[in-house]
């Protein structure tokens, strides 16, 4: 995958029928975070390790204290000298929404971005190349419930940087 850097968005969530009493998370042996309300999304500030390649491990552990765990190699680049500023102006975080919503974002007034991507629960639902940027969410194709949308912000240098807002839909 592509290098991380800063606020990394994570989301965890248990598969249906699931009794994860907790997931932690480790870096290079380290435990960097403990979660026990799922699911949860989170920033992971990657500044808490130096720039290169990590071993980062998810481990789930239920009620009866069984433990699953998958590990991933991530490469870290903090030091992006330039990555683009950018916000999201809606929806807040946390907030309830139903029907059609626009993700509005803004960007610094010395960012050159060139195109936002946008993500829900990790999927890329779509982009756009021109500012204002933003995207209409049909909330009525997903399920009701917590839901995490990223936005990746590029510049016409490739660099990039992402964030993300935990929200909840409820269309019923």
């Amino acid at each position: 995958g592509e290098p991380v850097q800063l606020g990394v968005p994570v989301y965890v969530a248990p598969i249906h029928g699931s009794r994860v009493e907790r997931v932690e998370m480790i870096v290079d042996g380290e435990l960097h975070a403990r979660l026990t309300t799922l699911p949860e999304a989170w920033s992971w500030d990657s500044r808490s390790v130096g720039d290169g390649w990590h071993t980062v491990t998810f481990r789930a552990i239920d009620y009866f204290g069984k433990v699953s765990a998958v590990s991933m190699e991530i490469e870290v680049r903090n030091n992006q000298p330039g990555a683009p500023d950018v916000r999201i102006e809606s929806p807040a975080r946390n907030e309830t929404l139903s029907g059609l919503v626009k993700v509005r974002t803004r960007t610094g007034d010395n960012d050159s971005v060139q195109r936002m991507m946008f993500y829900v629960d990790g999927q890329y639902v779509g982009a756009d190349g021109t500012a204002p940027f933003e995207w209409t969410w049909i909330t009525t194709a997903m399920s009701d419930g917590p839901h995490t949308i990223w936005i990746k912000a590029i510049d016409a240098n490739e660099v990039s940087s992402v964030i993300f807002t935990s929200v909840v839909v409820e269309n019923e």
